[in-house]
Parts: C-alpha cells; structure tokens; sequence
C-alpha cells in the first residue's frame, strides 16, 4: 500500500513518519486490496489536525482527528479509520448472508416444478 504523508504549516519528523507508517501498516493488514493512504498533517490556531483519505478496491474512506498533540491525531484518524473498514466489511458480509424475500418468492424448488407439470398434463387430458 502506498503512503503520501504530508503537512501543512507543521514539519513532519522521523518519530512522527515511524507512527504513520506503523498506523498505514496496520490498516494494510486488515485488507489486503487497499491502495493508498495520503495523511495530511497540520497546524490549525492551537489544533493539531490529521486528514486520511483512504482508497482502496470499491472503496473510499475519509477521517479527520484534531488534538493538542499531532501524535494522539495520527492514532485518532487510524482508528476511526479502522472502526470504518470494520463497518464497511460487516455490512458486504450482511448484505452477502442475508437472503432476499423478494428473489425467495420467485424461486420454484424441482418439487413445484413437478406439482405443476402434473397439473397441467390434468387439465391437458393426457394425465398419466
């Protein structure tokens, strides 16, 4: 997975890019289709402010954090991040598990096929 990390109004040291990329790491683990990760670091009045956007096969998350300290930002916007991707997979795996009433209704099993066909040899006047 490739990590842009960059910053606005903040200079960005080696501890700092040691946290990111342990952080990036970690998402990489969970899902191994992720693409990229650009974490913007900056310096709002007395905030320090993480923006993540996270791209990955079908799909796209974003998370912004702001504390007084830009370490406890990186690890904020990881976890929401984190609590996204955990939502995003329970609700592909609901959506996959869950049958659908409507297409249940439409479905025959061989046995109706069968009743029907008997039926209509019946009413044809070639029953069996």
């Amino acid at each position: 997975m490739e990590m842009l990390l960059s910053a606005k109004q903040y200079e960005i040291d080696a501890e700092l890019r040691e946290l990111a990329d342990a952080a990036a790491a970690k998402l990489a683990e969970r899902y191994n289709k992720l693409t990229s990760l650009r974490l913007v670091l900056s310096k709002e009045r007395n905030w320090h402010v993480a923006d993540a956007v996270l791209n990955g096969k079908n799909i796209s998350l974003i998370a912004k954090a702001r504390s007084t300290d830009m370490r406890v930002s990186v690890n904020n916007v990881a976890e929401k991040l984190d609590k996204q991707l955990m939502r995003y997979f329970q609700r592909i795996k609901s959506l996959a598990t869950k049958p659908d009433p409507k297409t249940k209704d439409k479905i025959w099993t061989s046995e109706d096929l069968r009743e029907e066909a008997d039926d209509d040899d019946l009413r044809d006047g070639t029953g069996a």
